[in-house]
């Protein structure tokens, strides 16, 4: 999946951004233009060209059998989303899911793209002050 596509599918799910700005800190992709990337924080519009700096903030595969909080609840993915077939497993390998399973990982900011290790995204582990 390219980057692109991800982010377009990420819309509806409140996806952040490190936008390396103290005063606009995490703010929300709400947009997709042609050549720009729109933004919400708390309130206030802001506009990007699809080539600035910013990344959006994921979890690396990895922590999908760790406990993590999303939205004030904390559960382990793997387990909620009962991925005990060996098939789905093996090598946290994205083109054995369900397209159910895709979805819930994207709403729970799960880099299923391969965009951490493309440097492309930034590890929400890396942030000692965010938090889903």
């Amino acid at each position: 999946m390219d980057k692109q596509l991800f982010l377009a599918i990420s819309l509806r799910f409140g996806l952040k951004f490190d936008i390396k700005s103290d005063l606009y800190q995490y703010p929300t992709l709400t947009g997709i233009r042609r050549d720009y990337l729109e933004f919400n924080y708390h309130g206030t519009y802001l506009s990007f060209h699809k080539d600035f700096i910013g990344k959006p903030i994921l979890r690396p595969l990895s922590d999908i059998k760790k406990e993590i909080e999303h939205n004030g609840e904390k559960f382990i993915p793997s387990v909620t989303l009962r991925l005990s077939h060996p098939a789905e497993m093996v090598g946290l390998n994205p083109a054995a899911w369900s397209f159910r399973v895709i979805l819930k990982l994207i709403e729970w900011h799960f880099d299923i793209a391969e965009l951490i290790v493309k440097d492309e995204a930034v590890n929400c582990n890396e942030l000692s002050d965010f938090v889903f």
